[in-house]
């Protein structure tokens, strides 16, 4: 329940990284880490796998690490890919 609350905190953060439409309701929290120094900050990292057009390829995973202090939500850390149609299965995308 928790991790659906802050997917939905995310979207917009997330929309403005991706740039893109990606598939909503896949995404999934990778990490969730309470600053060592601040207790009042956490780093969440977010996957979600993006595509161009209407849901096809090339399919995109997009991996994206957002600090979180108080209500204000900025990316740290961003990686994507091209997904390889032989890794299709692991995202649920056949």
């Amino acid at each position: 329940m928790l991790e659906k609350a802050l997917i939905k905190l995310l979207q917009e953060p997330i929309s403005l990284v991706v740039g893109a439409d990606w598939f909503r309701g896949n995404e999934k929290i990778l990490e969730i880490k309470q600053d060592e120094d601040n207790i009042d900050i956490y780093n969440v990292t977010v996957q979600v796998v993006s595509f161009q057009g209407p849901h096809i390829p090339p399919y995109m995973e997009e991996i994206i690490t957002f600090k979180i202090v108080g209500n204000k939500i900025k990316p740290t850390d961003y990686f994507n890919r091209v997904i390889p149609k032989s890794e299709w299965h692991n995202f649920h995308l056949q």
